[in-house]
């Protein structure tokens, strides 16, 4: 059951029918084109000053397609709220290419609306999106995804927002850019004429010009408060003494109002607008469903509304379906409430909930089932309808109607149990989805079927609190009970199974069990389970140095082009692509889907992923040469990963990272002290090293090759496998490195799918020493990788030396004048920088400044300069530097 697939659900996505005549308010219509000259038309008044009166004309004459979306409750569930938008706008129109429905429903709302941007900006066709009811939205993550929208909306899209209050997005930053364009409850105010032309052509009244000005005034021009009035007025002899009584506040002269409107109807009218109240939309049928004796038939009886202005909105141009006024609904149900017992009303909500499912409108079904306290029809209701739920992206309906439920009628329906324990794992309410998915497995522990599906909820949760050691055996156990024509949960299972092989380090055991996944997923219609496995299969491609595949599957993933289709709680794509991105140096693509995946990581509260996510900004920043901002980003990492509590793995990796960015900002004694956090092999990633290969970089740094070596020969058992290719090609580039006259054995096998995958920063990132190896390989004979190859090389010499330069043997060193004896250990490429600055005259703390070291660090360094040199002094280093060619 899609949001959109209700029978209502028409009526909120078409413009309500202009009712004639009209009051003419030409200023009011002129505003509003003039809105469309800037990002945002905001309507905000109170409720009863006819802002949908003004829209729904506006719509109706504007020379550019509107596409029209009227909010409710409903759609603070972010699913619905993403579903409604997308339809609203494809029932104007639909570009060939646009995302499927489905897909934007599974997405965090902030991307979603940046994926119908982009898709919008393509089509580049006049679109104005009035959005109505604006006020109905709490949600916080809605309003920053609304905000976001507003700020990208390409000069041919114009949004207009109705509201009873302003929206919490930036109106200053707007208005102060001249994007904003106002209506407010001044400018709405009937003004006597437009009062007196209201009351002649809408109602019959023909008041006195002093009785007009009284009434305008007692009501200050409120559009609600002149229809109730002109309803009185016709029941009265003498309208002056009745307008002279009028005073007071808009609810004070609304509640009198209706109460003198509803006594002047006779009693069938006045029980049809009791009962009728409490539905959010009505029609003939609906209505008639909950009367009693439906005399005479609920179809006149709306017609009769309808000619006598009674608060009545048609939002059909059929005028088949219709709703109250807000505020004259309110009051009505206050009545109903005041007239009729609790038992009436809930039997009123139940004949609703009886016609709802016959219509086969679940979400309505469900509303008035839990509203008439009908627990065991909405239990089978969301027993019924829980799958599509799951699937179509409500997830906080389900949930917020699941909580609903009493615990005693929760307890007694074990499907719902086992629901109620999915969905809170899957918005990390970890202790309370154990809860009930213990509670649902001890109810049917004589069900095989779904005692697999329960476990693989509690692996699900396992896997989120870092629970390794248990999520594995209790996602082997669900796969094996689920039966096999159970196939949609047998690939949410398969699903489970692949991420615990993941984070416990088995990249082909994951890749054969998200390919199970996949496959059932394809065949059930479960877009969310097939996005998430093809995720891990793109990630465990790059783990096999296939950096090509893994794009392509990472893009699948997420749907082709710039915009992301993430599902939540998995922002992994956008993440692989930024790493992606990085390592071939497109910086500004990595940092786009680094950005996306930070906004959708924000919204999901996926915690998993925030290390990660660290980590490939450290190393973006420092690829843009930001050696403060990779700093920062790295110690980040750290910091989430202890308040995580996350494991050795994730630790080493963290310290790998932090190592790699003080090397790249020349800092040997900060990288050593991380690189010593590193005690064991675990922890392989696929953009990363292996963490002691940072430990090698840093050996060799140090110019202790020997060392480096041993560790890199120790590792070499560790990559022997497929999905370690890459790992394994790093560890050749260091162990070249470290005795470069093996080079040519150590990289020429592997030098060509280095180049076919776009192996860049792996180079370049070690600086010169990197090419100094390069060199020694033989150029291949394809021409495309010999040039690629030539081109890595002039990059290498340009980079920084990325902490390695130590390890450059005294060969590559220039050859000494005449005269002058070899070094006996050369300088490294940060000695030379730092001995180059020495020569401009810098002092200690400046030299500091300029390569971001500490001063410590370059006291080390210059230490070293005099000692390899043989001098005493800053005069005689650069003196001896210079005879040396050295700088």
């Amino acid at each position: 059951m899609s949001p959109t697939s209700a029978p209502l659900f028409s009526t909120r996505i078409t413009p309500p029918p202009v009712r004639a005549p009209l009051v003419a308010r030409p200023r009011l219509l002129q505003r509003m084109n003039q809105g469309l000259q800037r990002r945002l038309t905001l309507v905000s008044a109170p409720a009863g000053y006819g802002k949908t009166t003004l829209l729904a004309e506006w719509a109706a004459g504007v020379p550019l397609p509107v596409a029209w979306l009227a909010l409710d409750d409903g759609d603070n569930d972010p699913g619905r709220f993403t579903a409604s938008l997308w339809a609203s706008i494809q029932r104007v129109f639909n570009g060939p290419d646009w995302p499927a429905l489905a897909d934007l429903a599974e997405l965090p709302p902030e991307a979603a609306l940046q994926h119908m941007l982009l898709s919008l900006a393509q089509a580049g066709q006049p679109l104005a999106l009035v959005w109505d009811d604006y006020h109905a939205l709490r949600s916080p993550a809605l309003h920053q995804a609304v905000a976001a929208f507003v700020d990208h909306l390409p000069a041919h899209l114009h949004l207009v927002i109705a509201t009873r209050r302003d929206p919490p997005i930036p109106l200053a930053r707007l208005r102060a850019q001249d994007e904003l364009e106002e209506v407010r409850a001044e400018q709405l105010r009937f003004s006597p004429e437009e009062s007196a032309d209201f009351l002649e052509r809408r109602m019959g009244l023909r008041l006195s010009p002093s009785d007009l000005e009284t009434l305008t005034r007692r009501t200050e021009g409120w559009a609600a408060g002149l229809q109730l009035a002109a309803l009185s007025l016709l029941e009265q002899p003498d309208p002056r003494p009745f307008i002279q009584s009028l005073s007071g506040s808009h609810r004070f002269i609304l509640e009198y109002l209706i109460e003198e409107v509803l006594e002047t109807q006779p009693p069938e009218i006045q029980t049809f607008l009791l009962r009728t109240s409490l539905l959010r939309r009505l029609n003939a049928a609906l209505c008639d469903a909950l009367l009693d004796d439906p005399h005479p038939p609920a179809a006149g009886t709306l017609a009769y509304l309808e000619r006598a202005n009674l608060f009545l909105t048609p939002l059909d141009p059929e005028r088949q379906w219709f709703r109250y006024h807000h505020l004259f609904a309110d009051l009505l149900r206050r009545r109903l409430k005041e007239t009729a017992g609790p038992e009436e009303i809930a039997r009123l909500h139940r004949r609703a909930a009886g016609w709802y499912h016959a219509a086969g409108d679940g979400l309505e079904t469900i509303h008035h089932a839990l509203a008439g306290g009908d627990w065991p029809a909405a239990a089978e209701m969301l027993a019924h309808w829980g799958n599509e739920f799951f699937k179509t992206g409500a997830l906080g309906t389900y949930l917020s109607a699941l909580k609903s439920l009493p615990e005693e009628v929760l307890h007694s329906h074990p499907q719902l149990l086992q629901d109620l324990g999915w969905g809170l794992a899957l918005t990390n309410d970890l202790d309370q989805a154990e809860h009930y998915l213990e509670l649902a497995a001890e109810a049917r522990r004589d069900d095989p079927n779904f005692t697999g599906e329960t476990l693989a909820g509690m692996a699900f949760a396992a896997i989120y609190r870092f629970d390794l050691q248990r999520a594995l055996p209790l996602a082997r156990q669900a796969l094996e009970l689920i039966a096999p024509e159970n196939e949609w949960m047998r690939s949410v299972a398969a699903m489970v199974l692949g991420l615990v092989h993941w984070n416990t380090g088995d990249p082909k055991a994951c890749q054969q069990a998200m390919q199970t996944a996949r496959r059932a997923a394809v065949r059930t219609n479960a877009p969310r389970v097939y996005k998430m496995a093809t995720a891990y299969l793109g990630r465990a491609r790059a783990r096999e140095m296939d950096l090509l595949a893994a794009e392509e599957l990472a893009l699948e993933a997420i749907g082709a082009g710039p915009q992301p289709q993430l599902v939540p709680g998995n922002e992994t794509p956008a993440f692989d692509l930024a790493a992606l991105y990085t390592e071939w140096n497109g910086l500004d693509k990595a940092e786009h889907y680094l950005q996306l995946g930070l906004s959708a990581s924000r919204v999901s509260g996926n915690l998993l992923i925030r290390s990660y996510s660290l980590r490939i900004q450290a190393r973006l920043l420092s690829a843009r040469g930001d050696a403060r901002g990779a700093w920062a980003a790295a110690q980040q990492a750290v910091q989430a990963a202890a308040e995580l509590g996350l494991g050795t793995s994730f630790q080493h990796l963290n310290a790998a990272c932090c190592a790699e960015v003080a090397l790249a900002m020349g800092d040997l004694e900060l990288a050593t002290a991380w690189a010593e956090r590193i005690t064991g092999p675990e922890g392989l990633d696929p953009f990363d090293p292996l963490p002691l290969l940072v430990r090698a970089r840093v050996s060799l740094a140090a110019g202790r090759h020997a060392d480096a070596r041993q560790l890199l020969a120790g590792l070499e058992p560790l990559t022997t496998a497929p999905a370690w290719r890459q790992a394994r090609f790093r560890l050749r580039l260091l162990q070249a490195l470290a005795c470069p006259q093996r080079a040519a054995e150590l990289l020429t096998p592997e030098l060509p799918a280095a180049l076919r995958q776009k192996l860049y920063r792996t180079f370049v990132d070690l600086g010169a020493p990197a090419a100094g190896v390069l060199r020694r390989l033989p150029t291949p004979e394809d021409p495309a990788l010999a040039a690629r190859l030539v081109d890595l090389i002039q990059a290498c010499e340009a980079a920084p030396s990325g902490g390695t330069a130590a390890a450059v043997p005294a060969q590559d060193t220039p050859a000494p004048p005449p005269g002058l004896e070899p070094l006996v250990e050369p300088l490294s490429q940060r000695e030379l920088e730092v001995l180059r600055l020495l020569a401009q005259g810098l002092g200690t703390s400046e030299i500091a400044a300029a390569l971001y070291i500490a001063e410590s660090t370059v006291r080390s360094h210059v230490k070293k300069i005099f000692s390899r040199l043989g001098v005493h002094s800053r005069l005689q280093a650069v003196d001896q530097a210079r005879r040396r060619r050295l700088i």
